[in-house]
């Protein structure tokens, strides 16, 4: 691999970081994508942490509004179901970045479970 530059490892971090914090949720490692677009260090971090952050939105929005329903519903133990379920989706949502946040400062690749089939992990992977 290239030399990593601080700057970049420090991009690679905020990309998987925009998520923990609630800053920047999706357009900082869009933006971050398209300025390191030619960086095989901190692409793929930005390519992983922007199709984590989109289907973990998407998620956690359908069981949201699952929960909602569930509450108007009149059902208690519906509306029980439905809040355990997004209570527990929460939990990885919001662990991956963290991982992903410590790699990428060690200069490690990573790759969030379920996405790194679709997106590339590390162009410098074989």
């Amino acid at each position: 691999m290239e030399n990593i530059t601080w700057p970049q490892r420090i991009a690679a971090t905020a990309a998987h970081a925009s998520w923990i914090f609630g800053v920047g949720v999706i357009w900082l490692p869009l933006l971050l994508w398209f300025v390191f677009r030619n960086n095989d260090f901190v692409r793929p971090h930005a390519k992983q942490a922007l199709a984590w952050q989109i289907c973990s939105l998407v998620f956690l929005f359908m069981v949201g509004v699952g929960t909602v329903l569930a509450g108007l519903a009149d059902n208690d133990d519906d509306l029980m179901i439905a809040a355990a379920i997004l209570c527990v989706a929460i939990i990885p949502a919001t662990i991956f970045p963290f991982i992903g946040t410590i790699k990428a400062l060690a200069m490690e690749p990573y790759g969030y479970p379920l996405v790194k089939r679709f997106v590339e992990v590390s162009a410098c992977d074989s």
